[in-house]
């Protein structure tokens, strides 16, 4: 899969400081609670396999960043290392980061002319 990193990593940066995304193994699960499918969890390359499948068994929509490992992503976030973060589909930018991992075009920036 060809993600587009720079993108990826610019759409992180602007949902953290919309204050959107969760991130850290504790926060994620809390935040997808009872609605898992609603979210889209980004767990870093680097990152243990268990964790991955942890999230997939609570039934997150889950994409492995092999181009990104922890200190990468801590770094997007403003923090110390970070395996795992996640997003809120229900969010316009939340759906645009899932479709630019899933290889999508994305609809909205087609619209604009980007």
């Amino acid at each position: 899969m060809m993600v587009n990193t720079k993108k990826l990593c610019g759409l992180i940066g602007l949902m953290r400081r919309r204050g959107v995304i969760a991130y850290g193994q504790d926060r994620v699960v809390k935040a997808v609670g009872n609605e898992p499918s609603d979210w889209a969890v980004l767990i870093s390359g680097d990152c243990p396999d268990k964790l991955a499948s942890k999230f997939r068994r609570i039934g997150c929509v889950v994409y492995i960043l092999n181009d990104i490992n922890s200190i990468e992503m801590g770094y997007l976030l403003g923090t110390r290392a970070v395996y795992v973060l996640a997003v809120p589909l229900s969010d316009s930018m939340g759906r645009s980061l899932a479709s630019l991992l899933e290889g999508e075009s994305d609809t909205v920036e087609q619209d604009k002319g980007l």
